[in-house]
């Protein structure tokens, strides 16, 4: 749709979808999760008139808005005829922000390298909101989030705490406890731990969950589609994050994506390692005012031949041919295995070199260099064919050595019966 969409709780004050803070535009506000259709609009999702007042509509926009929320919480619609003229309604409704049902379409040109267009599904799910998000064990609290504490069974408490500027949760029958800074997995233990002391934590139950995740500010810059500032729950990795801008552009780095705080360079992630290797690749989540660096991409080589996913990939410094079979999804079936082709630019020419089997694995590849994996010949070369009336016709392997007869017992062509007569042999 023309505008990104918001959601605003008049008291929590959460926001449901990321927006773009450098261009925000109170003058078009509507109430679904970016997520929805348009279409999937309920009265229930429009707010009072107080809360609309507040959010800057005029009288008779106010007054618009409020006849659609009452028209249409008093009938459903339950016939193809009643949803049509729903969806009349609600187009009209949408008229009032100058916008419209229409969804925005973006075409992207196809990825120079392959791991750009993954970030260019806008279909792919991605944490965008910043209520009931379940929080990631290596998720890392911070100032702002809503932590909800419950326990049952012999002991029973249950309790919302914001965790304050400072880094404290305080609930009621304890003192503050520090948590700013810490995984989820090891807040949960430490609160339990805590509540040990006045709590009979062994016959009761506790759980800890992430009730509202804070909205930071992060900033994606470099060879991104869509560079800009944006503020996203804090539970979005830089995965997600990079989701929101659509990705490298077609000059961007998959492999090198650096995150930099405070003016230094903190993280850095690795697309292919993320897609390939994601029992060794961590989550990197951001803090507020974090850079996402995408720079140009280097170290450019193309794989072609009898691999499963032929396509130019972006390598880095020391990586072996080996490991761009690997990322080209390994061989095909009819891979020729022994030798593979490398074709390198030797100053102002190319040249081509055989690396020989046991050599793939220590063969160093280099910025524009083309490998090729031949294929085997699809031709057989020990087979006999049998063309017979009777018996089973084929092809049978060729034994060396073998007697005419005995290949034709073989087929089923001889029984006591059989009178060979002629036999041709070509």
């Amino acid at each position: 749709m023309k505008y990104k969409i918001y959601f605003f709780l008049l008291f929590a004050l959460a926001i449901n979808s990321f927006v773009y803070s450098q261009t925000p535009n109170t003058s078009y506000l509507n109430f679904l999760p970016s997520t929805m259709n348009a279409s999937d609009l309920k009265p229930s999702d429009i707010p009072s008139e107080s809360v609309l007042k507040k959010m800057g509509f005029s009288a008779s926009e106010i007054t618009k808005i409020l006849d659609y929320k009452f028209s249409s919480s008093r009938k459903k619609p339950n016939s193809k005829r009643d949803t049509v003229d729903h969806n009349k309604e609600l187009s009209e409704f949408y008229t009032i922000f100058n916008d419209s049902l229409n969804k925005d379409t973006m075409s992207f040109p196809p990825a120079r390298i392959y791991g750009q267009d993954i970030f260019r599904n806008i279909d792919m799910d991605f944490y965008n909101k910043a209520l009931d998000a379940k929080a990631p064990e290596n998720y890392k609290i911070g100032p702002g989030d809503e932590i909800a504490i419950s326990v049952w069974g012999y002991s029973e408490f249950a309790e919302n705490l914001l965790v304050d500027k400072r880094g404290y949760i305080s609930p009621s029958v304890y003192g503050r406890i520090y948590v700013k800074g810490l995984t989820f997995r090891k807040m949960r233990s430490l609160i339990k731990s805590k509540f040990s002391s006045f709590l009979d934590m062994k016959n009761s139950e506790i759980e800890v969950a992430l009730s509202y995740s804070r909205v930071i500010t992060v900033n994606i810059v470099g060879e991104v589609y869509n560079p800009g500032s944006y503020s996203i729950p804090a539970i979005n990795t830089v995965f997600n994050a990079l989701i929101a801008a659509y990705g490298p552009n077609q000059l961007g780095s998959v492999r090198n994506i650096y995150i930099k705080r405070n003016g230094n360079v903190v993280d850095s992630l690795d697309v292919y390692k993320f897609l390939f290797d994601p029992m060794n690749s961590n989550d990197i989540y951001l803090e507020d005012g974090d850079y996402i660096i995408v720079p140009p991409a280097s170290n450019i080589v193309e794989i072609t031949g009898s691999v499963n996913r032929p396509y130019t990939y972006e390598s880095k410094n020391g990586e072996t041919v080996e490991e761009l079979i690997n990322y080209a999804g390994g061989y095909a079936t009819d891979a020729y295995l022994d030798i593979i082709s490398l074709s390198r630019k030797d100053y102002s020419t190319r040249k081509v070199y055989d690396v020989h089997k046991d050599d793939i694995s220590s063969t160093v590849i280099l910025n524009g260099d083309y490998i090729v994996v031949n294929n085997i010949s699809n031709r057989l070369s020990n087979m006999v064919s049998v063309q017979s009336s009777i018996g089973v016709s084929g092809n049978y392997e060729y034994i060396k050595g073998e007697r005419l007869l005995d290949l034709l017992k073989r087929a089923k062509c001889i029984d006591q019966e059989t009178f060979l007569e002629k036999v041709y042999i070509i």
